[in-house]
């Protein structure tokens, strides 16, 4: 009997002993599956951080949590959240209850980079059609000069496959514009639109992408174009341009090297900032270059670069956007070194920072790519995780009252930008169309 009983503990012993190497490894027999190696244009986007299915935890993944899923009432700011899809090529507007109460689309394009609402309802979108539509267009049209659009009789022909264009509030298309626009787009008091655009340039045989600021005419026509290397070079007492950038990913297969890669741009908007001149004139634009790090103003009437703040601080931001105070807030993505996403609030007067948002768990807020944030009514910023496929809204005290997650039509997370819009705006529109549907 002794031995008997020597015999199973033994057996309870060397079990014990072994069993933290066969919890180790999970499926000991298994063979992993070979790597497939991933296409270089995929690799350069992850690297970027322009994915548009952000990767999911098997936990999360298995929730599939959806639409609305904290929601403070009387914390959050009234609005209408637009939330632009991608790559889905898809608008839609969300109250905050999660309730969907419009959608736009094209399905026929690869993916809405960013899509605004206007006060009159419309839609503007900065769109990108397949390499194959882009290449049958090409055919159709016998060349690469532009051909007159039937909808419009205007010059149509979507340029690297990229387009402007505006969608009324029903969803019928306005106007578009074969441009090759990225990024950001707005809409100024006077009705012209503002937007970034691309071209290679050669300078003292560095062959590199530069980057163009564009204002258009309200109907989409350009009206001045103003290089952004230009102008960061005009002046090396205020900022001396480095001709190379530290960003990995920045030379692309074509060997056109990205130095710059702008990825916002707005028009100061606030007149009564106007008395303090400076950096807050009428015809300044705030523009954020991600491969510099850095966001900069510059007076697109003069040409002339007023001012330059992030080197050394910044970390491949996103979204530089002007306050009524007359600060600008900063989406600093970060590295992956870094390891988190934060939000910055400067003083362009000192260049200081004055408020900070991030999370303790750095993990809980990090997207290394894309990536928005607005100031809204009230001292709330909606921010969109985009590599995290999640929208929040969050208090200067950083308590976050609203997250919405965002999914895809197979159930997949989504990369997306988020922009809020008053009540007022968007209530005449949906009540116009509830009485047309009687």
């Amino acid at each position: 009997m002794k031995i008997v009983w020597s015999v199973i503990l033994w057996s309870l012993v060397s079990w014990w002993a072994l069993a933290p190497a066969v919890k180790g490894n999970e499926e000991p027999t298994r063979e992993d599956p070979p790597k497939t190696e991933e296409p270089e244009e995929v690799q350069a986007l992850r690297s970027l951080g322009y994915i548009s299915h952000p990767p999911e935890s098997p936990a999360d993944e298995k929730r599939r949590r959806n639409g609305v899923v904290l929601n403070r009432r009387p914390h959050v700011t009234p609005g209408f959240t637009l939330i632009t899809e991608i790559p889905e090529a898809r608008a839609v507007l969300v109250a905050n209850s999660g309730e969907t109460v419009r959608t736009w689309e094209h399905g026929a394009a690869e993916q809405w980079a960013r899509a605004v609402l206007l006060e009159d309802g419309d839609l503007l979108v900065v769109g990108r059609l397949p390499a194959s539509a882009e290449e049958e267009s090409r055919i159709a049209r016998a060349g690469p000069s532009p051909n007159l659009d039937p909808l419009d009789g205007k010059s149509w022909y979507p340029f690297w496959g990229k387009y402007l264009a505006r969608y009324a509030w029903d969803g019928s298309l306005r106007w578009r514009r074969g441009l090759r626009a990225h990024h950001d787009v707005e809409e100024g008091s006077d009705g012209r639109i503002l937007t970034l655009g691309l071209r290679e340039r050669t300078v003292d045989d560095l062959l590199f992408q530069d980057h163009t600021i564009l204002l258009l005419s309200p109907d989409g026509e350009i009206e001045k174009q103003l290089s952004l290397f230009d102008v960061l070079t005009s002046d090396p007492g205020r900022f001396d341009l480095p001709r190379s950038t530290d960003f990995p990913k920045a030379l692309r297969s074509n060997g056109v090297l990205d130095l710059l890669h702008a990825n916002a741009a707005s028009r100061m908007p606030f007149p009564a900032l106007g008395d303090r001149g400076g950096i807050y004139c009428p015809s300044c634009v705030l523009v954020t270059v991600r491969h510099q790090n850095l966001v900069a103003v510059i007076d697109i009437e003069k040409a002339k670069l007023l001012w330059v703040w992030g080197p050394g601080e910044l970390q491949y931001p996103h979204e530089g956007r002007w306050l009524e105070n007359g600060h600008v807030m900063i989406f600093d993505n970060g590295t992956r070194d870094r390891g988190y996403s934060r939000l910055v609030e400067v003083d362009p007067a000192t260049g200081e920072i004055v408020w900070t948002y991030r999370t303790k768990k750095p993990e809980a807020f990090f997207t290394p790519g894309r990536g928005t944030a607005q100031a809204l009514p009230g001292g709330n910023v909606l921010v969109s995780s985009a590599n995290q496929g999640k929208v929040f809204e969050v208090t200067r005290r950083g308590r976050v009252v609203w997250r919405y997650i965002v999914r895809g039509d197979d159930g997949r997370l989504l990369a997306m930008r988020a922009a809020k819009y008053p009540r007022e705006w968007v209530m005449p529109h949906l009540r116009r169309g509830r009485s047309a549907g009687r």
